[in-house]
């Protein structure tokens, strides 16, 4: 950037490692030091004290890290010299509306699995159904939060990010069974109810319980699985589905997954209680979902593969344990 001819260019060498909260807090100051009218020089090093000043330890030594270049250039410009008076408008385009958390505190360490799953996204050769893979507790959801969130302020999936909290979902249907005396629902329509619920908290879809031809109480308490992929059918929309694994009581793997053969057994398990293998009901469900709705992309956090998905290729983005570097730095 230097020999093009920019004046005034931030750097961290490529040697450097710096904390990776580091950055957000002298930028954050740094533009904000620019903007009620500081130098470029004076910004600079005000976002160096804010890197300094910071509580966390690790990013207190970062900033002597960040560079201004040319090292020996004037950096004596002021960029919002002759801003008018008045109120500030917001001019940026709105992210898309979701229901996902913020990513955790002290997240770290997980750059690589980040760039992967948004290169399985939004590469050159972009695949629909990703899943993060590892053992319990290895930081799934927190990657799979991180990297969505990533991707939703760069104005990706502009139709909306939905998170799907499976375990969440069965024990909210266990506890209601077990308060009303009825027996849990089935496994594809859980799916279908974890996922209007989470249209209707992101704002997305507007959802509504029941059935229009009730056969049994179970229509009246479940939302209609065709209202819910109708719903979403032409959205711009990535869908994390976290938590697939089987929960206790049902078998881990089980036939594959089709479109067609799910919605059969989704629509007789209202019917007839046909019980539904938890595997065979998740991998039906991501085909259907990637079948009725072509923008859709699916992220899954599970701790195997899901395997045999019909009509989508799963790439898979394997979760290891943080490195002994990260591992300190949490503690």
């Amino acid at each position: 950037f230097v020999e093009a001819g920019v004046k005034h260019v931030i750097a961290v060498r490529l040697d450097a490692k710096v904390a990776d909260q580091s950055p957000a807090i002298f930028m954050n100051a740094f533009y904000l030091a620019l903007l009620v009218g500081h130098t470029v020089g004076e910004a600079f090093e005000i976002g160096q004290n804010a890197v300094h000043g910071s509580p966390d330890k690790h990013a207190k030594a970062d900033s002597k890290k960040f560079l201004l270049l040319p090292e020996n250039g004037r950096h004596d410009d002021t960029i919002f010299d002759d801003l008018p008076n008045g109120a500030i408008s917001e001019l940026s385009l709105s992210s898309s509306p979701t229901n996902l958390g913020a990513v955790p505190e002290g997240f770290l360490g997980r750059n690589y699995e980040l760039h992967r799953v948004m290169h399985e996204f939004q590469g050159r050769q972009t695949h629909r159904l990703v899943s993060l893979t590892g053992p319990e507790g290895i930081g799934k959801t927190a990657t799979a939060t991180a990297a969505a969130s990533y991707m939703r302020q760069r104005l990706f999936f502009g139709d909306g990010v939905v998170f799907v909290d499976l375990p969440q979902a069965r024990r909210a249907a266990e506890e209601e069974a077990s308060r009303s005396g009825q027996q849990p629902p089935q496994p594809g329509i859980l799916l279908a109810d974890a996922l209007a619920n989470a249209l209707r908290t992101a704002g997305i879809a507007r959802l509504h319980k029941g059935h229009n031809n009730p056969q049994n109480d179970d229509y009246k308490r479940h939302t209609d699985p065709r209202s819910v992929f109708e719903s979403i059918k032409n959205l711009d929309i990535l869908i994390i589905l976290d938590g697939c694994d089987a929960p206790a009581g049902h078998a881990a793997k089980e036939g594959t997954g089709g479109a067609g053969g799910f919605f059969n057994m989704l629509v007789s398990s209202f019917r007839g209680r046909q019980v539904v293998p938890w595997g065979t009901a998740v991998r039906g469900f991501v085909s259907l979902l990637l079948s009725v709705c072509p923008s859709a992309k699916v992220l899954v956090t599970s701790r195997t593969p899901l395997r045999h998905v019909e009509r989508a290729v799963e790439r898979v983005v394997r979760v290891p344990p943080l490195s002994k570097e990260y591992t300190l730095r949490l503690l």
